[in-house]
């Protein structure tokens, strides 16, 4: 559902306290109170939604995967109950709480629906899903914004995590509250605080323990992700990643459909297939041209807000994908695995180098934007990642790197787990990352004139800057925002 988040002040015709929050509604909502404006429209695809909902002495805006019409609340206004209720219910969300004195900000554990938050001429809070959609709502126009993008010209211009790829515009860190407070002097931030410990340093070294665990998360991932649905689309290379994902989803759903891209540079057609014939599924597979590519590299900049070549190269071939199918429905992929489970490292580091690159490129995801609802959803589709529910992901954190890789081989103790749900040939193919399967590299070479990835970026800032100020000024407005709020005394 899309959100703008005109804000919530305190004021009257609030619902009456232990009134449960309200569930989605379709088309366009208005509401006002005190120094806030909220309105709320737009389509949202299934699974996909929000909710709103005014609350005594303030409100309450939450967006996100919701899994289930269980979990309603009653409550008042508290943070606490708000993202506990969300973790329930939710496989990623963000939520904000609003008071005509107080705003508290929050994301999932990983950030995965980013909530991005700044301050407006006048010193009062602005925040949106998406950190484009600030540049209008906290003024000065478009004029400067291109020469204060953030994250440089490097192969990865990526901004710190708390950052965003706009100067002066932050995120709400994973598994983190942002408060702000209001006083005689105006706003302020008053403090930004966890709200899950973060994950443990790798402690497993038990080999049938870390199997177990893999195995047994993983399962109740993909069931919870799964449940009450009776069809599914899965992104499905053949490797063990997606393959485990499709194998525990199909007896769970009366329907499956699955889907490959690739390119004429490279593809997974024949791997891909072999699996979908095992499971039954009805596979599609497509080609992506170097001109797909150019075409889609303006709306992949405008929804990621990054211009970072290497996580481009990653999101193009299922951007594509959610584009060219254009179908409403949950799809699941196996994306994340490579990252938990030590897919893509050099083999020859040692444990210690090996668990500390494992937690940066599981870290890398939030800068980089790459989990982001925003393309999927204005395609219709709600993407779930098995691999990257708490189950899943902080059990494999929490494994040593010895259990990871060894003897040259990776991804070890997730392929002996998953070995019960697939073939062994299966569960042991050599696979390749989502953009190397389809030599998305060489198509990039192509479109771009340069393999060298400084050059690329410096490429892709450009369009990137002149995308956004072309559709910002056209439309006045970031199109399909989620959420989007701006407090000023101005409203009453």
């Amino acid at each position: 559902m899309g959100f703008l988040l005109g804000g919530l002040g305190a004021g009257g015709g609030f619902a009456a306290a232990g009134e449960l929050l309200a569930e989605p509604r379709e088309g366009r909502q208005d509401l006002a109170a005190g120094e806030w404006r909220l309105a709320a429209g737009g389509e949202h695809a299934r699974g996909f939604c929000g909710v709103l909902e005014r609350r005594p002495g303030g409100a309450v805006a939450i967006y996100g995967d919701r899994l289930g019409p269980d979990g309603a609340l009653s409550v008042a206004l508290d943070a606490d109950q708000l993202i506990a209720w969300c973790s329930r219910g939710f496989a990623r969300f963000a939520g904000a709480l609003c008071t005509a004195d107080r705003l508290v900000l929050w994301t999932d554990e990983d950030a995965t629906c980013p909530l991005f938050y700044s301050f407006d001429a006048a010193g009062d809070p602005v925040f949106a899903s998406e950190a484009k959609a600030l540049l209008l709502l906290r003024g000065g126009g478009l004029a400067a914004f291109a020469d204060e993008l953030a994250g440089g010209d490097g192969e990865r211009p990526l901004p710190p995590i708390g950052g965003s790829s706009f100067a002066r515009i932050a995120a709400v860190p994973p598994a983190s509250r942002v408060s702000f407070r209001r006083t005689g002097a105006g706003w302020r931030i008053d403090g930004v605080e966890r709200y899950l410990p973060p994950v443990p340093e790798p402690t497993v070294i038990d080999a049938d323990t870390a199997t177990d665990a893999v195995a047994a998360g993983l399962e109740e991932a993909v069931a919870r992700l799964v449940a009450g649905l009776d069809e599914v689309h899965v992104t499905l290379s053949g490797g063990v990643d997606s393959s485990a994902v499709a194998a525990l989803a199909r007896p769970r759903v009366d329907r499956m459909l699955s889907y490959t891209v690739g390119t004429r540079f490279g593809d997974e057609f024949e791997q891909a297939e072999e699996v979908a014939r095992w499971l039954g599924t009805e596979h599609r597979t497509l080609m992506m041209t170097s001109q797909d590519l150019e075409d889609l590299l303006p709306d992949l900049l405008w929804q990621l807000e990054t211009w970072d070549p290497l996580t481009l190269q990653i999101a193009a071939p299922v951007a594509f994908l959610y584009r060219r199918l254009a179908v409403s429905g949950v799809f699941l992929t196996g994306y994340g695995a490579d990252l938990i489970f030590a897919g893509a490292v050099d083999t020859r580091l040692g444990e210690t180098e090996l668990e500390r690159l494992i937690r940066h490129q599981v870290e890398l995801t939030v800068p980089t934007n790459e989990m982001a609802p925003a393309f999927a959803r204005r395609a219709g589709a709600v993407v779930r990642y098995p691999y990257w529910l708490p189950e899943v992901k902080r059990t494999g954190l929490g494994i040593r790197a010895r259990l990871k890789v060894a003897d040259g081989e990776v991804k070890v103790v997730l392929r002996k787990a998953v070995e019960r749900f697939l073939p062994r040939h299966v569960a042991w193919r050599t696979k390749q990352g989502i953009h190397q399967g389809s030599s998305m590299g060489e198509m990039f070479r192509e479109v771009l004139g340069t393999g060298d990835g400084a050059e690329q970026a410096r490429w892709l800032r450009r369009l990137f800057a002149e995308t956004v100020t072309e559709r910002l000024s056209r439309s006045g407005a970031a199109d399909d925002v989620v959420v989007e709020a701006h407090y000023s005394e101005d409203a009453r």
